[in-house]
């Protein structure tokens, strides 16, 4: 690991230790033994609201590796941050909801389509339109399963 790569991380995770401490209002001054489990769910539920679970991983990655170090130091009675990280599975879930477009929508998109599909010059903006369409009707996306969209008749 480089040198920059290493102050970078560095920075990262006192950044998101910081942050922690900050939510839970502790000061410097305070005790480290005030560090408390309901502390880090409650800051774990507010990351959950604005962040992913991937970044509220991460953040608690870096939460645990400085209390397991107290608890190894003798500061801290217990992790308080053990058994919260969100399972693999429901990261990997979570990151595959997608909300599907409304009917109203769907609607708009292809009326706007359309429009740009009646002042269109060239075969090339018809076939865009239909491929427009194609993808907005089966959920599929661009560069999915190896696959790009390519216009036809270009060479």
């Amino acid at each position: 690991m480089s040198e920059h790569s290493y102050r970078r991380t560095q920075r990262t995770i006192e950044a998101d230790i910081r942050h922690f401490f900050d939510h839970a209002k502790l000061s410097d001054n305070d005790p480290i033994t005030s560090l408390a489990k309901p502390l880090v769910v409650a800051w774990k539920v507010y990351e959950m609201k604005k962040t992913g679970l991937t970044t509220v991983n991460k953040k608690l990655r870096h939460l645990s590796h400085f209390s397991s170090w107290c608890e190894a130091h003798d500061h801290l009675p217990t992790n308080p941050t053990r058994g919260l990280r969100v399972g693999a599975r429901a990261e990997r879930a979570g990151k595959m909801i997608r909300k599907a477009f409304s009917p109203e929508q769907l609607r708009l998109i292809v009326n706007a389509l359309q429009v740009r599909r009646e002042t269109a010059r060239t075969k090339y903006l018809e076939q865009f339109y239909w491929v427009c369409v194609v993808v907005l009707f089966t959920g599929m996306r661009s560069r999915k399963h190896g696959t790009s969209v390519q216009p036809c008749g270009r060479g």
